[in-house]
């Protein structure tokens, strides 16, 4: 019965309950980052693929899940952007789908919405709607 004592005791100590919440922590941001890097792999070949897909189009929109590709040329001179999307900005473009007509429209938007001091207007959504008035009904995509 000692040895169960003492067992319990070094089990209830604040200093050995620490440790174990850290090594638990730790376990769980290594797990965390495996499943991130898989995310990171798959929106690099999304973003490969659309870039592939725009390369013969001087003006393009695409919006694939978080990922939106905008491609503007001026002057004969292309310009690639490609972000990824918070929620917030799914909903946002959802929303407001004759923004994905324009890809010089949508490259305007995507720069202010990232600018650290603007807000999105954003309604309050559970779903991630598309409403069919954007430029092929629910399919975020727009060549121009």
């Amino acid at each position: 019965m000692n040895g169960y004592a003492k067992s319990k005791e070094v089990l209830t100590n604040p200093e050995v309950k620490a440790r174990l919440e850290k090594l638990e922590h730790a376990v769980e941001l290594r797990e965390l980052q495996f499943v991130q890097a898989d995310i990171n792999e798959k929106h690099a070949k999304a973003t490969r693929e659309l870039i592939e897909a725009a390369k013969d189009t001087p003006n393009a929109v695409f919006l694939v899940g978080s990922i939106l590709l905008v491609k503007v040329t001026d002057d004969q001179e292309p310009k690639l952007c490609v972000r990824t999307l918070a929620p917030e900005q799914m909903i946002y473009l959802a929303q407001n789908q004759h923004l994905l007509k324009s890809p010089a429209d949508i490259l305007d938007w995507s720069s202010q919405a990232l600018q650290p001091s603007k807000s999105i207007p954003t309604t309050h959504a559970t779903a991630l709607e598309h409403h069919g008035d954007g430029p092929e009904k629910g399919s975020g995509l727009a060549i121009t």
